[in-house]
């Protein structure tokens, strides 16, 4: 999913990801990518997160917690650098 869970309240996430535990194969994989507030954030990056029209920006622990309740590995990689100015992005893996 890109961009789609900070578009979400939690309790649309968890039924989403219970549909995909449910699709996926054994052996499949989950892969989530959303923008994300960090504890120091960049004034660019935290002002254009503050004008996003998501209404359910996260923190990393709040992403962490919603991903660890319905998959037995979690990894993620926040990223800094996939746009041309200041923006913090979260991409999960996830897997049964």
């Amino acid at each position: 999913m890109m961009g789609i869970m900070m578009n979400l309240d939690d309790d649309e996430i968890h039924r989403i990801m219970e549909i995909i535990k449910l699709l996926l194969k054994p052996e499949g994989e989950f892969l989530s990518y959303d923008s994300v507030y960090l504890e120091k954030n960049h004034p660019i990056a935290k002002f254009m997160l503050d004008i996003d029209r998501g209404h359910h920006l996260r923190t990393l622990e709040e992403y962490s917690n919603l991903m660890n309740a319905h998959w037995g590995s979690v990894d993620y990689d926040l990223r800094f650098d996939m746009l041309r100015v200041p923006y913090n992005e979260l991409l999960f893996r996830c897997s049964k």
